[in-house]
């Protein structure tokens, strides 16, 4: 092992980030403690590369909020937060949709966890319509809300301020996910309400082969999967094969080879 893998190994010992010398015996204790300690060093990575790249982000916050909101928090809060959400998902999603309709890049097909399901585009462009309109007039009306809200609560003499920790950044993330968990299952349990369900949800679910702008085809809302394991309700799709696909792809590797479709069955 030459000198430069050496000091490599030593930068990622448990030491080496300032934790504990009892938590590098218990690496040795079996795989899923193993897996614990790499998301604890991962976890103090990204600490460290906030840390690092801190002056660089309030800089930059710095300087937008000094040419664009400065004068006028409210305009700053509402025109920021739709060009920056609007931005993001239309910029995937165009990705996507190019995927889909056109097959471009080829390479990336194999990627897809239902190959052979085409999309139509009557159909896509009424996705778009949709999307379009939750955004506009369900989005920024409370867009608009929110931020009036957040200014009432003296929020906008904090506008211009530092940028929050790495630590009550990660706080807010668990808490508002919790929240939003709550929120999202049992409106969801709701809306599948015989006298709601045609109305409104059922619109959602033309889509058994949902793609990205599908997202907020009928709700804004996402979901962790808590209340869905401690009701139950999630039963089905653990023994199905598309539980298995849905995990984070960290390799080259398809899902669908990883986890290949079951043989079908002649018929007798």
């Amino acid at each position: 092992m030459t000198a430069e893998a050496k000091m490599a190994d030593l930068r990622d010992t448990p030491e080496a980030l300032g934790l504990p010398a009892e938590v590098s015996q218990s690496q040795s204790k079996g795989p899923k403690m193993g897996r614990i300690m790499d998301s604890v060093k991962k976890a103090l990575q990204i600490h460290r590369l906030w840390g690092a790249t801190g002056s660089f982000w309030q800089s930059c916050w710095d300087y937008m909020y000094t040419h664009w909101g400065q004068e006028n928090d409210f305009w700053f809060c509402c025109i920021g937060t739709f060009v920056v959400t609007q931005g993001v998902f239309w910029l995937g999603n165009s990705f996507f949709m190019l995927l889909d309709v056109y097959g471009v890049p080829a390479c990336l097909l194999k990627y897809k966890i239902q190959e052979d399901v085409k999309v139509e585009m009557p159909k896509l462009w009424k996705a778009v319509r949709q999307v379009v309109f939750n955004m506009l007039v369900v989005g920024v009306p409370f867009i608009f809300v929110a931020s009036y809200l957040f200014q009432l609560r003296g929020g906008s003499s904090t506008i211009g301020g530092e940028l929050p920790t790495f630590t009550w950044v990660m706080l807010e993330i668990l808490i508002f996910s919790f929240v939003e968990e709550f929120c999202f299952y049992y409106s969801h349990r709701l809306l599948h309400h015989p006298r709601l369900y045609k109305h409104i949800h059922k619109l959602h679910h033309e889509w058994t082969a949902p793609i990205g702008i599908v997202a907020v085809f009928n709700q804004n809302f996402g979901v962790l999967g808590v209340l869905d394991r401690l009701h139950g309700t999630d039963i089905q799709f653990h023994a199905s094969k598309q539980y298995q696909r849905h995990v984070m792809l960290l390799n080259t590797v398809p899902l669908n080879s990883q986890y290949p479709a079951e043989p079908k069955k002649k018929p007798e």
